[in-house]
């Protein structure tokens, strides 16, 4: 008999999300034999150590429900160990990139036959010093902003909240300036940084194209390095940054790798899938093909 364990995030989006977490285990309880446990989450990790008792439990999938910080946690506690259940995620929250990306369903019905078909796809997972991650890590300017807003604005209004702060704070971001060094196994280089990305995917902060290129299944990092430029210039790289053509700007880095280390000014801001992330320096490697993702058939 397979067993369905479903860790959620009360706070995660609004009560109708609750609701429909709530129904898609009663509709597989009905649909099938299975085990269907729920377990609301109650601070800081511990969505993380519930998906690592799950795995000592065997249990065979568990679902992350919640936002990019909840799903970072389940990601952390399942890579606790080398046996692995499948992983499902109900996207809430305020962004959800990596669900974005897969084109993961949202509404109960389809959640549930994703989870009663169990078509999967494996996919990579990152890894920053000693803690994973499944989307991106972004460091520089605009990175501390999802961490300056208050979640009652977040939860009233989502995505649109983030851009509402980032347009304020645009002057003052967009005068940061960092010197860092960035070393791959092929290249090392230093410059005066403004932002960088670490990505699995290519949609990073709602934008879609950030990284074009990026695949969650070719065993790499897709990284970008935003230098630090005057303000027209600046403009003229967002603007195609929006279009997904920011990667020919001169003063934009891209390459893939599969390690990287990040030196620099410890002060830089780092966030890491939602969540505060350690102090420079860094150092990145990506687990090729580490979970297991059911997937719905859109997304394959």
């Amino acid at each position: 008999m397979k067993e369905l364990f479903i860790i959620y995030n009360p706070s995660a989006g609004r009560q109708w999300e609750q609701d429909k977490v709530f129904e898609i285990a009663r509709q597989v309880q009905v649909k099938t034999n299975w085990i269907v446990s729920l377990y609301a989450t109650k601070g800081p990790k511990d969505a993380e150590d519930m998906a690592a008792t799950m795995i000592e439990r065997d249990v065979d999938i568990v679902m992350a429900c919640g936002g990019d910080g909840t799903i970072h946690e389940v990601i952390n506690g399942l890579m606790q160990y080398e046996k692995r259940p499948r992983l499902a995620i109900l996207p809430a929250g305020t962004v959800n990139d990596f669900a974005r990306q897969l084109k993961l369903p949202n509404s109960v019905g389809d959640v549930v036959d994703m989870l009663l078909d169990e078509q999967v796809q494996i996919v990579d997972i990152g890894k920053v010093n000693d803690r994973f991650f499944i989307n991106v890590a972004a460091g520089g300017a605009f990175t501390s902003i999802a961490h300056e807003l208050a979640s009652e604005w977040k939860t009233w209004f989502g995505r649109l909240a983030y851009y509402v702060q980032g347009a304020v704070k645009m002057p003052e971001e967009i005068s940061k300036s960092y010197l860092l060094t960035f070393e791959t196994p092929e290249k090392t280089f230093t410059v005066d940084t403004l932002l960088f990305l670490v990505s699995n995917t290519a949609s990073v902060g709602g934008f879609s194209r950030a990284l074009p290129d990026a695949s969650y299944q070719d065993g790499k990092f897709d990284c970008l390095v935003i230098e630090q430029a005057p303000i027209p210039e600046l403009m003229e790289i967002f603007t195609r940054f929006l279009m997904g053509i920011h990667v020919q700007h001169s003063k934009v880095h891209h390459f893939q790798t599969q390690d990287l280390i990040i030196n620099g000014l410890s002060s830089v801001p780092l966030d890491v899938d939602g969540e505060r992330g350690d102090l420079l320096p860094v150092q990145f490697h990506m687990e090729p093909g580490a979970i297991e993702l059911i997937v719905s058939a859109e997304s394959l």
